[in-house]
């Protein structure tokens, strides 16, 4: 007698989905640490955008951690907005003169 069960009702795992995710999440972290960091949030939020989209236009049935990523990544780009103007209207981003 063999436990077929758990393999019959297996669904394939979102890789895409997941991959935005993470991307999501460390470029929301990422963003919220300025100056050197905030450039690495924007590249890792930007490019959650383009899986989590590719992820959402793929025929799977389970779209959770691409719609969640959207959702960081959106999130992600408000603290990185505010953290950039905060920046570089408080005088953060420039170097003060030697």
């Amino acid at each position: 007698m063999s436990d077929d069960s758990a393999t019959s009702t297996d669904q394939p795992v979102p890789v895409l989905g997941i991959s935005a995710l993470i991307a999501a999440t460390l470029g929301s972290i990422f963003a919220a640490i300025p100056p050197y960091l905030l450039f690495l949030g924007w590249i890792l939020l930007a490019t959650a955008y383009v899986l989590a989209f590719m992820a959402l236009q793929r025929p799977e049935p389970r779209r959770r951690p691409a719609i969640l990523a959207i959702v960081v990544a959106l999130a992600g780009m408000g603290v990185a907005v505010y953290v950039a103007v905060v920046g570089v209207t408080s005088g953060t981003f420039v170097e003060p003169p030697a």
